[in-house]
C-alpha cells in the first residue's frame, strides 16, 4: 500500500488491522513498513500470581545486609 493510499484510508485500514490484517507500506514503490495487528496482552490472574511468588526464592534480611555491607562497605544504618 502506497503512502497517499494510506493516507486516504487511515480508518478502513486501521480496522482491517485490528481484524487481522497486514500491509506492507511501500515509499517510491519500495517497502519500507509493516504493519500488523498487536499480539494481545495476557494478564496473568491472582491464582497464577500466587503460584509464582511460591516460586521465588526466599530472602533472608541479615544476610543481605550482611553481603551488602561486605559488597559496598558499611553505610550508616538508614
Amino acid at each position: 500500500m502506497a503512502e497517499q493510499e494510506l493516507s486516504g484510508n487511515f480508518a478502513d485500514v486501521m480496522n482491517a488491522v485490528e481484524a487481522g490484517e497486514v500491509f506492507r507500506l511501500t515509499r517510491n514503490g519500495r517497502e519500507v513498513a509493516e504493519l500488523r495487528p498487536l499480539r494481545p496482552v495476557r494478564r496473568p490472574g491472582a491464582e497464577e500470581l500466587v503460584a509464582r511468588h511460591r516460586l521465588l526464592p526466599r530472602v533472608d534480611g541479615t544476610v543481605m545486609r550482611r553481603e551488602g555491607d561486605e559488597f559496598f562497605g558499611p553505610g550508616d544504618g538508614t
